[in-house]
């Protein structure tokens, strides 16, 4: 894991990635057999990695848009540079 950053690259990247990891948890849970005693805590598990997934990937479109507005107001202040 890298050190933080007020990078928004790094951020939207660092997000994009546990998105991933959720999706790919999320996967696993759904296809592990449900058998007693265990079960009611995998549907738990399962559930609970089913929100956390989603919540990611609302984080990621939220960053996007967050990134997306602070570019176009550095492009209004620099006269449509970037630098």
């Amino acid at each position: 894991m890298k050190a933080p950053t007020d990078d928004l690259n790094d951020l939207e990247s660092d997000i994009g990635n546990l998105a991933h990891l959720m999706g790919v948890l999320t996967e696993i849970l759904v296809e592990m057999p449900r058998v007693a005693p265990s079960a009611p805590m995998l549907d738990r598990a399962n559930a609970l990695s089913w929100i956390a997934r989603d919540m990611a990937n609302q984080m990621v479109e939220a960053v996007a848009l967050c990134h997306a507005r602070v570019l176009a107001d550095r492009r209004s202040k620099k006269g449509g540079s970037l630098q």
